[in-house]
């Protein structure tokens, strides 16, 4: 699996590189290689400074060094400065909107759960969606969606989704009936620099496999 990490650019300050799908972003109990360590040991000194879940693929951007790991990680938080788009495919077809919901991480569950309104705990989570593409398949009528996340929250677009009836594709955890790779993948991102101030963007496409291959869009998102 290492040998898939690939490196989408380079300098003194950041890594982009592009996650496989199930690779842990950094060391967890499983003892499975991972995202972080790798880097690590082609690399040097690198530091995570947003995660992507175990099962979910894309782009994603790593600090070299300390200072740079604190001024992205402070882009990350605001979520100023600091896009992230992902696509996503579901089962059920809706136009495009915002969902704004308050989540509550059970971190002894490992799972997010919808609340109503503010309560000790809950965050405030923040999407949008549209619509790229409806194909009939084999398991019914699927959807892909390109996401833009206004905010950061735990396992935010995959409970978002569930919460509104569109649970991701292969998403058992968050009532997706339907068995494979989940449909969810770090399409794209876009930040400044953390030293020259330059506007960086980038993006990947998703792996050639299900359910990324019902869809002739899916590289043109």
């Amino acid at each position: 699996m290492n040998e898939s990490v690939r490196i989408l650019y380079e300098d003194a300050a950041i890594l982009v590189a592009v996650k496989p799908c199930g690779m842990p972003s950094q060391p967890d109990p499983s003892g499975a290689p991972d995202l972080l360590s790798h880097l690590q040991g082609r690399f040097g000194e690198v530091y995570l400074v947003h995660r992507l879940d175990r099962r979910v693929g894309g782009v994603t951007v790593l600090a070299r060094n300390k200072a740079a790991a604190a001024s992205l990680g402070s882009a990350v938080s605001s979520h100023v400065n600091f896009r992230k788009e992902y696509l996503a495919v579901s089962a059920m077809r809706q136009e495009a909107c915002e969902l704004v919901d308050y989540l509550f991480h059970d971190r002894r569950l490992g799972k997010a759960f919808p609340v109503k309104g503010e309560r000790k705990g809950a965050k405030r989570a923040s999407l949008s969606f549209a619509p790229l593409e409806s194909r009939e398949t084999e398991v019914g009528e699927l959807t892909l969606y390109r996401v833009l996340l206004h905010t950061g929250r735990f396992h935010q677009i995959r409970v978002q989704f569930a919460t509104h009836g569109m649970p991701l594709y292969g998403d058992g955890k968050y009532g997706s009936r339907i068995k494979g790779s989940i449909g969810l993948w770090a399409h794209s991102l876009a930040f400044l620099h953390p030293v020259s101030g330059e506007q960086l963007s980038f993006s990947a496409p998703p792996p050639a496999e299900l359910p990324w291959t019902y869809f002739s869009s899916r590289e043109l998102a």
